[in-house]
């Protein structure tokens, strides 16, 4: 498979990189020796009929516990053309990413904009991840930015669906 985008990140001398392939799956692969030697590739999402893209990557330092935010979409979801974001845990000591969280529970469609790409950017261009932690449960807040065309716009006197930047927050 040809590599398309990668996100790295070290936790405690543990080096976690997700490769996003050309055929839209998330792969994540770690380096206990700072990349000298690396594990085999595990699917961030291993099921059936999805595809996986765009992936941002970061760490409650407080709790050490790794976040893979993504683009995910299904079969189900519109013969794969609407989008969810969804992040995957990794709990400190671990590098097996967890069950996904749904940030997005309206699936969005980045063919809705009728202004897609128009500016040089689109879907994906703009999805991040930031986490900060206490170190006790449930004093730490992830913030995902993801684009959604969730509002209308007005373009040429015609009112559609508009792409714009949202940050979705979740507490654990």
């Amino acid at each position: 498979m040809r590599l398309v985008e990668r996100a790295q990140l070290i936790v405690k001398g543990v080096q976690y990189e997700v490769v996003l392939h050309v055929y839209g799956e998330n792969d994540l692969k770690t380096s206990a020796d700072l990349g000298a030697t690396w594990s085999a590739l595990v699917p961030v999402d291993a099921s059936a009929g999805t595809h996986e893209f765009d992936p941002a990557i970061t760490v409650d330092s407080g709790q050490n516990i790794t976040k893979i935010a993504y683009y995910h979409n299904t079969d189900a979801l519109h013969f794969k053309n609407r989008t969810q974001v969804l992040v995957k845990q990794i709990p400190a000591g671990s590098t097996t990413p967890g069950t996904a969280i749904v940030l997005t529970t309206v699936p969005d469609s980045p063919e809705g904009d009728a202004n897609f790409g128009l500016a040089g950017g689109g879907l994906g261009d703009h999805l991040g991840i930031a986490a900060h932690g206490t170190g006790t449960l449930g004093g730490s807040t992830s913030y995902v930015a993801h684009t959604n065309n969730a509002r209308l716009g007005v373009y040429f006197g015609l009112q559609n669906a508009e792409s714009n930047n949202h940050v979705s927050k979740f507490t654990y």
